[in-house]
């Protein structure tokens, strides 16, 4: 029994010795894993100039807006 008792304790002092290396050996300091949010991208936002609509394009969207205006206030009926 005594073989068995001393294999269990170098067993489980391996698997501790192991674990703790790898655990030791997988923090290496400093490495960036992301990179830094400025490289490669502007620093201000332009903004997109709205188009000029015709007149036949305006009254389209007018009619759009009376619909659904006039949906809203039958649901609110």
């Amino acid at each position: 029994m005594k073989i068995k008792k001393t294999g269990t304790k170098v067993l489980t002092l391996v698997i501790l010795l192991s674990a703790i290396s790898f655990t030791i050996s997988s923090c290496e300091g400093d490495i960036s894993e992301t990179p830094d949010i400025n490289d490669g991208y502007q620093t201000t936002i332009v903004l997109p100039e709205a188009p000029t609509l015709t007149a036949e394009e305006r009254a389209e969207v007018d009619a759009m807006f009376d619909e659904y205006d006039q949906a809203i206030e039958s649901l609110q009926k």
